[in-house]
């Protein structure tokens, strides 16, 4: 977090906000949280647990909504209405989940 939610000031000390001191613990918790929740649906991508990456992703989302987790949900999504056997939609994914599973 760079700048106060509240007042939008650089921040210096990331636990209080240097102008309205502003108390930012739980903002960084709910980030952190966030990072955590995109770990998850990465490793379950990778795993090929489409349903448990949607859930991870959608909770990433709600706790801080940025471009990894607004991505990995809609990635995720898409996956689990495609069929694997149907046309581009299931080889591209298959492709995808190769990769990262061999990584």
């Amino acid at each position: 977090m760079e700048r106060c939610p509240a007042c939008r000031a650089r921040l210096g000390d990331p636990s209080r906000c240097p102008r309205c001191g502003c108390n930012l613990e739980r903002p960084q918790q709910a980030e952190r949280a966030a990072r955590r929740a995109i770990a998850a649906a990465l490793t379950a991508l990778a795993r090929k647990r489409l349903d448990e990456a949607l859930h991870h992703a959608r909770h990433a989302r709600r706790l801080k909504d940025g471009d990894a987790a607004r991505l990995l949900e809609w990635f995720a999504r898409k996956s689990t209405e495609t069929d694997p056997g149907s046309g581009t939609g299931g080889e591209i994914r298959n492709a995808l989940l190769g990769t990262v599973g061999n990584e």
